[in-house]
């Protein structure tokens, strides 16, 4: 996906990941939950109505550690690359799966301003969320459990949030 984000948003988001280098950390939460007998991934306005998420979109603009390209590449189990290679969709969803199973550590966001450069992707596409909720579940089943830990914290840089 294509996103412009400020150059001190960027900044604030490498340093909150030089603090918390196990951590996933970037700019747009998503939340899986559980609704209706299956785990359902949800877009913003769950996260904004719960205050809460589970998930970051690396694919947006994210930090983390080199170590969890290897793992994922190398280590983590092969059905989950076979079903985003078979879906062409979910590889993000996999790599939280893949560090909240790893570190038992909720991803954090961070408060920036992500501009999106065109709508054109997967998520524009009509069963994207329908193949979002199938990805989750099946993930669920290989990692015998969901691992993804739940959030209430946003970093916010206090200049852009306080008045003095």
């Amino acid at each position: 996906d294509d996103v412009r984000v400020p150059c001190l948003d960027v900044e604030n988001a490498f340093r909150t990941w030089r603090g918390s280098t196990r951590s996933l950390v970037g700019f747009v939460p998503r939340l899986a939950y559980w609704s209706g007998g299956r785990f359902v991934y949800s877009r913003w306005w769950d996260v904004w109505l719960q205050g809460a998420y589970n998930i970051i979109l690396p694919t947006k603009c994210a930090f983390f550690h080199k170590r969890y390209l290897n793992e994922y590449t190398h280590h983590m189990n092969a059905s989950v690359r076979e079903h985003v290679d078979k879906h062409f969709n979910c590889e993000d969803i996999a790599l939280n799966f893949l560090i909240a199973n790893i570190t038992s550590l909720p991803p954090i966001w961070v408060k920036g301003r992500v501009e999106e450069l065109g709508s054109t992707g997967l998520s524009s596409r009509k069963q994207h969320e329908e193949d979002r909720h199938a990805c989750i579940n099946r993930f669920v089943e290989i990692f015998l459990r969901n691992p993804l830990v739940r959030s209430h914290v946003k970093i916010v840089r206090i200049k852009d949030s306080w008045t003095w």
